[in-house]
């Protein structure tokens, strides 16, 4: 396991602190997990954007063109 040190707000350190405290866990197991779901929402996000790099407003209209017009089925037509 690597070690990494960031300096921190006095406020940021004082919430993390009460976090951890609320969530029973320790403060470097809050920031590992938080530094986690950052790293992995850009990671979704690149994959997103590099997926969409080739893709074209025509090419979706034309898909979405082939879909049939038909009312919606339950529970489709639940209000909401």
């Amino acid at each position: 396991m690597t070690m990494l040190q960031i300096p921190l707000s006095e406020a940021l350190h004082d919430e993390l602190k009460l976090w951890a405290t609320r969530e029973h866990v320790s403060m470097e197991q809050l920031a590992a997990a938080a530094v986690a779901d950052k790293v992995s929402a850009l990671s979704q996000l690149a994959y997103l954007r590099d997926r969409s790099a080739g893709a074209s407003r025509e090419a979706y209209l034309a898909v979405l063109a082939k879909v049939p017009e038909v009312p919606p089925v339950p529970p489709d037509t639940a209000a909401r």
